[in-house]
C-alpha cells in the first residue's frame, strides 16, 4: 500500500504512539492514562522537539474531531501526486475547523479575502468557496503545485505557501549570488518559518506506517438547487455535521449556478444518495424559502421589498441585479424573510501574488492562442494542468497562474568610507536587513566587497 493510502490509517497507531489504550474516534469513554500524555511517552525525537504538550493535544484532538476531512485532503494530495504534508497544514492553523478564524481568514485553510480571489474562489451572495472543503482544497493543491513548480522544493513551497513566494524567491537569489546553498535551513529566513516546516515534519512522523484504514468523505450531486434545512430533516444527517462540511453555503437555499452536490461522511453516503433516486424525497428537498415574484406594472424593486419584508439591496443581491430597473413579467427571486448577515465584500485586489485564472477553452481555440492571451509558456500550460501533449477541448477548464517574479536583492560594491548606515540609508532599508541578507555578524566592512541590497519593502 502507498505511504500516502496508509497514511490515512489513524486509528491504532495513534493510539500506540500514545503509549496507552484510547480509541482516538470514539474517545466518549475515558482512555486508560492522562490526556497530557497522548504522545509523550515514546522514543520519538522530532515529534518531543518540535511539539509541546499543548500543542500534540490539540493535534490529536482535531484528528480526532475531523478525521474523515483530513483523510480526504490527504486522498486529494494523494490524486494530485504531492506530499502528504500539505494536507497537514490545517493541523498548524485552522486545525480543520472549516469556520472564520482570525482576520476575516476562513475555512480549514485560513484564507483570507485577498488569497481567495488570487486563487480564483468565488465569494458572493450565495457562496464564500473558502468555506467549501472541495473547492478550496483543490484550490490550494493547484496553488502548491504551482509553488513547487518554481522553486523544485517541497520545504521551499511549503514556506512560500505562508510567507510569499517573493520572500523565498528573494532569499534563494539572495543565496545563489552569494554561491551559498539554496535548502531551506540556508535562508535568510525567519527562525518562524523554518520552525513551522519543523512541525509539519513532526506531524507527518507521527501518521507514518498505520495499519488501519481511515473512513474519508464522498459527495453526491443534485439536479440543481437544494434546501439545505429540508435535506436535514430527509435524510437524518445531524445539521451541524451537514453544515460544517458544507459552508460554503451562505443561505438554507444553495447557489443557482452551483456548485449542486453535497459532501458528507462515507457513512451517511447512501441517505444522501437516496434522495437523488427518490423523486418524492427530492422533489422535497428542492422546495425552498424563497419565492419567485413576476414583476406588474408600475411595481418597482421598493414596492416589492416592502410587500416581502425585505429589503432593496438583499433582493438585487439574490438576482444578480446591477441597478434597479425591472421589467413587467420579469421573474424575481426574493429572499428569506429574516435578517441576513453584511457581506464583506473583498478589497480591490492588489496583492503581488501568484493569480489563478480558470480559463474555459473556446471552439476552435488551441492552447497556442491560450498561451498568447496570457503571455506564457506552451511548456508552462502543459505543466500546471498535467497535459501529456497539446490536445484540448471546447468547454474544457484550464488553468493559468499569472505572476512576475521579480529579482528584488540587487548588489553593491562597497566604496572607501562606506558604512553599513551610510549604505543602508542611500538604499532605503536597514542595517538589520543589510547583515541579514549577507550573513555579516558584525558591522565592519571593506572597501571591494560585494553586499546583497534586499528589497525595500515600505515602498
Amino acid at each position: 500500500m502507498k505511504r500516502y493510502q496508509t497514511s490515512l490509517c489513524l486509528t491504532i497507531s495513534l493510539a500506540m504512539l500514545s503509549g496507552c489504550q484510547t480509541d482516538y474516534f470514539n474517545r466518549d469513554k475515558e482512555p486508560s492514562c492522562p490526556a497530557s500524555t497522548y504522545v509523550s511517552q515514546q522514543p520519538i525525537s522530532r515529534v518531543s522537539a518540535e511539539l509541546d504538550e499543548l500543542e500534540k493535544e490539540q493535534i490529536l484532538d482535531a484528528i480526532h474531531h475531523h478525521q474523515p476531512t483530513l483523510a480526504y485532503v490527504m486522498e486529494k494530495c494523494e490524486q494530485a501526486g504531492i506530499p502528504q504534508s500539505v494536507a497537514l497544514l490545517p493541523l498548524l492553523s485552522s486545525r480543520y475547523h472549516n469556520g472564520s478564524h482570525q482576520d476575516d481568514e476562513k475555512g480549514i485553510w485560513s484564507l483570507s479575502p485577498t488569497m481567495a480571489q488570487n486563487l480564483s474562489l468565488t465569494h458572493d451572495y450565495w457562496f464564500d468557496a473558502r468555506l467549501d472543503v472541495e473547492q478550496s482544497t483543490d484550490a490550494v493543491i493547484a496553488y502548491m503545485q504551482y509553488l513547487h513548480s518554481q522553486l523544485n522544493d517541497w520545504d521551499l513551497a511549503l514556506t512560500a505557501y505562508q510567507v510569499g513566494l517573493q520572500d523565498v524567491l528573494d532569499a534563494v537569489n539572495t543565496n545563489k549570488h552569494q554561491n551559498l546553498a539554496t535548502d531551506l535551513q540556508s535562508l535568510a529566513l525567519d527562525d518562524e518559518s523554518k520552525q513551522s516546516i519543523a512541525k509539519l515534519n513532526a506531524i507527518d512522523e507521527l501518521l507514518q506506517n498505520l495499519p488501519k484504514q481511515a473512513s474519508s468523505l464522498k459527495s453526491v450531486a443534485f439536479p440543481g438547487q437544494i434546501d439545505l434545512e429540508s435535506l436535514v430533516t430527509v435524510t437524518g444527517i445531524p445539521r451541524e455535521e451537514l453544515r460544517a462540511l458544507n459552508g460554503g453555503f451562505k443561505r438554507n437555499l444553495t447557489s443557482p449556478n452551483g456548485p449542486h452536490r453535497i459532501l458528507v461522511r462515507e457513512d451517511a453516503y447512501k441517505a444522501l444518495k437516496s434522495v437523488t433516486q427518490d423523486p418524492s424525497k427530492l422533489r422535497h428537498v428542492a422546495k425552498s424559502n424563497y419565492n419567485y415574484h413576476a414583476v406588474r406594472k408600475n411595481e418597482s424593486l421598493s414596492v416589492i421589498a416592502h410587500r416581502y419584508e425585505t429589503s432593496v439591496n438583499e433582493i438585487k443581491r439574490a438576482n444578480s441585479l446591477k441597478n434597479d430597473v425591472i421589467h413587467v413579467n420579469q421573474k424575481l427571486l426574493i429572499p428569506e424573510n429574516k435578517q441576513q448577515p453584511q457581506i464583506k465584500e473583498p478589497s480591490q485586489n492588489n496583492h503581488p501574488g501568484p493569480k489563478r485564472v480558470l480559463h474555459v477553452v473556446h471552439k476552435n481555440e488551441s492552447l497556442y492562442h491560450i498561451s498568447k492571451q496570457y503571455h506564457v509558456s506552451l511548456t508552462d500550460i502543459a505543466k500546471w494542468n498535467q497535459l501529456d501533449g497539446l490536445s484540448i477541448k471546447p468547454n474544457q477548464t484550464i488553468t493559468i497562474w499569472q505572476y512576475t517574479p521579480v529579482d528584488t536583492a540587487h548588489f553593491y560594491t562597497v566604496r572607501p568610507n562606506d558604512s553599513l548606515a551610510k549604505i543602508a540609508r542611500e538604499h532605503k532599508t536597514s542595517i538589520k536587513s543589510l547583515k541579514d541578507a549577507n550573513l555579516l555578524t558584525t558591522n565592519v566592512i571593506h572597501p571591494g566587497d560585494r553586499l546583497a541590497i534586499p528589497a525595500n519593502k515600505t515602498k
